[in-house]
């Protein structure tokens, strides 16, 4: 019973240690080993729009971290996305412009998120 149980130790064992990959990565490349996402966000909030009736631009007040990341994104009714930009806030309270002048008419949903997931959207209607 000694004997079955210490090989299938040795073959647990072996197996693992041949599922890691030791290969050298070669002169010249370099792991990022971090990626700076910006502050921890506190605050993801969309305050107010100048209007959920838009026609060209949109203006968005929010509610922010300063130093955090957030992506503005805006979906069209099928949930694929239409338009996105990023930025970092510098300010608690910042206000931004959206230029929806070559997005056809319809039912639009405009969302905040944060680098931690977090998001917020409200529904917009862009005419022409």
């Amino acid at each position: 019973m000694k004997t079955l149980t210490r090989v299938a130790l040795i073959s647990l064992v072996s197996v693992t240690l041949g599922c890691i990959d030791t290969t050298p990565l070669g002169p010249g490349i370099v792991l990022e080993d971090t990626v700076d996402l910006g502050k921890v966000s506190e605050s993801t909030q969309i305050e107010k729009l100048s209007t959920n009736v838009v026609s060209n631009k949109l203006t968005v007040n929010f509610k922010l971290t300063p130093g955090a990341r957030y992506s503005a994104q805006l979906f069209d009714i099928k949930g694929e996305m239409i338009d996105t930009q990023g930025f970092t806030s510098a300010n608690i309270y910042e206000s931004r412009v959206f230029d929806y002048s070559n997005i056809k008419n319809g039912s639009y949903d405009f969302t905040l998120t944060d680098t931690q997931g977090k998001s917020v959207k409200v529904p917009v209607l862009i005419t022409h």
